[in-house]
């Protein structure tokens, strides 16, 4: 069985690693620049905090190469050659080695690539999943030599060709701020797990920009609620209403909704798994009715037509966005749409609610941080939970009353 050990050259040279088998000999570069301290102080039971990204690699590749003394065991390869050895295990060891198929099934415990693959498919919460996947996939696209990337090559002016790359592909300020903060959120697991102590966002900084603003004042909302839609557009104006007669239910939640008990719905909102409470008021019951699915997957007909929440939005905002004066010209009878409201989305039935609650009801701000779901800090005891409920129910009143 051939033996290994670790060792540097001189000073400020790359880490190598020796194999011995049948008294021949072997090495393999593996182009990790380090001291012959720094290699000793790792490979001690008590590694400095400095060396211990260089310990969890060694760690790491002792683990592969004891894996590979197992299998030349039981492959009967006790008189490999030390050469061939060495060019088997730079194949596990050194992105890049190999055969296309043997590289995609190396583990090399520095890859950023696969590490940040493994951290994303570890997350259980769907949307932040699906966000880690696109800053993965803007990486793949905009990062020269993106597979072969491990936690050293994460610097400064990496994150700042980065951040130009994307700006250049017309990114926002706010988006680039998603991407960042889910390559910043990984790379602190990997330090937390001693991959690495390199931690470049020290002087990486994105201001996020101040969002636009996304509500209808009163006599806007109100125009918008009567306006005289098109046919298809009535059902999507419909939903727009409910949403907002929910205190700006979500879209997700909405779609999940399963049934009204005791005249209220109850469900975990899908961003916080917070539970959440609404009375369902007169004017939400009407419409409720006139769209109740058909086929029971859900309350509304919402789940009859789209399999997810995301169609359902899509289409809605895109029905919603093509309100208003409409012509037909030519010998085909184009349409031609001049929105009367260009940016509306779903989204806005909640920050109308939340902006005519306090400017025009005097619906005090902790109040709507509750209407809202968000935190509050307090026990939810029974009494607290049923003084807050009808707070909440007094304010949606309210707000319903003012508006229609």
């Amino acid at each position: 069985m051939f033996t290994f050990k670790f060792f540097v050259r001189t000073d400020g040279t790359p880490l190598r690693v020796r194999y011995v088998n049948n008294r021949r000999k072997a090495e393999l570069n593996l182009e990790i620049p380090t001291t012959a301290r720094e290699l000793e102080n790792a490979m001690s039971d008590h590694p400095s905090t400095v060396n211990a990204a260089l310990a969890r690699m060694v760690r790491g590749y002792t683990a592969i190469l004891k894996r590979l003394q197992i299998d030349l065991l039981e492959e009967g390869g006790r008189d490999m050659d030390a050469m061939d050895v060495r060019d088997r295990e730079a194949r596990l060891l050194l992105p890049g080695s190999g055969t296309p198929e043997e590289a995609a099934a190396q583990e090399d415990p520095l890859n950023w690539e696969r590490y940040y693959e493994r951290y994303v498919e570890s997350k259980k919460n769907r949307s932040y999943r699906e966000s880690c996947q696109y800053t993965l996939k803007k990486m793949r696209e905009l990062c020269d030599g993106f597979p072969n990337l491990r936690f050293g090559d994460i610097t400064l002016k990496w994150l700042k060709d980065l951040d130009e790359r994307l700006v250049e592909c017309g990114a926002s300020r706010n988006t680039r701020n998603i991407h960042f903060k889910n390559i910043r959120t990984c790379l602190n697991r990997a330090i937390d797990e001693e991959l690495t102590s390199s931690y470049p966002f020290r002087r990486f900084r994105i201001k996020a920009e101040e969002t636009r603003k996304r509500n209808l004042p009163v006599k806007e909302l109100r125009r918008l609620f009567r306006y005289p839609v098109e046919d298809y557009q009535k059902y999507y104006l419909d939903y727009f209403k409910l949403i907002f007669m929910l205190i700006g239910i979500n879209t997700i939640d909405l779609f999940y909704l399963t049934k009204i008990e005791d005249g209220r719905i109850e469900y975990r909102r899908a961003k916080t798994h917070k539970l959440y409470s609404i009375k369902v008021e007169p004017e939400a019951m009407e419409i409720i009715e006139r769209h109740r699915s058909i086929d029971g997957r859900g309350l509304l007909d919402i789940t009859d037509r789209w399999k997810d929440h995301r169609g359902f939005q899509k289409y809605c905002n895109i029905a919603l966005k093509n309100i208003g004066e409409m012509k037909r010209v030519g010998l085909g009878g184009k349409k031609i749409i001049r929105p009367e409201w260009p940016e509306i989305s779903t989204y806005w039935a909640r920050h109308s609610w939340a902006t005519i609650a306090y400017n025009d009801c005097e619906v005090s701000l902790d109040v709507i941080s509750q209407a809202l779901g968000h935190s509050d800090g307090h026990d939810m005891t029974n009494i607290y939970l049923d003084k807050k409920l009808r707070l909440i129910d007094e304010a949606n009143r309210k707000v319903l009353d003012w508006v229609l």
